[in-house]
């Protein structure tokens, strides 16, 4: 099993390591860094799955609402995922 993390921001100057999100199967967790609320989640294409957060969430669209309003509040997230 492979454990990681990486931090979503809207930060355009940040860089990002995406190679590393490949199609694999993956539980996740993205925290809300300032208050330190988590989002749990699976899915089989990791980096499908992220990638639709980031544009949900950076669109005002995201399903869950609390994590929405967390976000347009701060837009640092921290994600963990593990992949088996």
């Amino acid at each position: 099993m492979l454990s990681s993390q990486i931090r979503i921001t809207n930060n355009r100057n940040q860089p990002r390591d995406k190679s590393r999100l490949i199609k694999y199967f993956a539980a996740y967790i993205l925290t809300h860094v300032k208050s330190n609320k988590k989002y749990i989640g699976s899915t089989s294409h990791l980096k499908k799955r992220i990638q639709k957060h980031q544009y949900t969430l950076k669109n005002n669209e995201h399903a869950n609402k609390e994590l929405q309003k967390l976000y347009n509040d701060d837009p640092e997230i921290k994600l963990s995922f593990w992949i088996t």
